[in-house]
């Protein structure tokens, strides 16, 4: 836990050039609720007044577990606008796998939690997961809720499955 948090607090937050500092006891938290969680798929919601810094401490806690031996994380923001940090926050072959799965998929809505499904796989197998916890966090899931609220229901109850089905093979 002490080396997460070093990690954390060495998160330079970006347009500000300082490290990320506080939000010691959420993180350990929330890392000691996932470390004793029995089942393999889990949800955990954040919330919080607009501005109080969840963004923030989701970009700071990516950057922590993707340096750790335990955790893999995958940070993405569902605003339109905010795309590119994606990008800044993630290792470019995930990145890649999520271009190509997109190319793939756009016009086929229908099709996208099967490509979910297969970015998660070859995360798996390439990055070499067992053992190691996969975290994805989704950042802003109430700014698509409003106008697809039906569709990200769907998405995520299907990521669901798909997790599940992953951590049973």
């Amino acid at each position: 836990m002490e080396a997460l948090l070093k990690y954390l607090h060495s998160y330079i937050i970006p347009n500000l050039g300082i490290k990320f500092i506080d939000r010691e006891d959420e993180a350990t938290n929330l890392l000691s609720i996932i470390d004793k969680i029995s089942v393999k798929a889990w949800i955990h919601v954040l919330t919080g007044p607009w501005g109080c810094g969840k963004s923030e401490f989701a970009k700071a806690l990516t950057y922590a577990l993707n340096k750790t031996k335990e955790y893999n994380a995958i940070y993405l923001d569902l605003t339109e606008k905010e795309v590119e940090k994606f990008y800044a926050t993630t290792d470019r072959e995930i990145v890649e796998l999520v271009e190509k799965i997109v190319s793939c998929s756009l016009g086929e809505r229908a099709r996208i939690p099967w490509y979910i499904y297969r970015i998660i796989r070859t995360l798996h197998e390439k990055r070499k997961l067992k053992g190691r916890r996969l975290l994805l966090i989704f950042d802003e899931i109430t700014y698509v809720l409003g106008r697809d609220r039906r569709e990200i229901e769907a998405l995520i109850n299907s990521l669901g499955q798909k997790l599940t089905s992953i951590a049973h093979d």
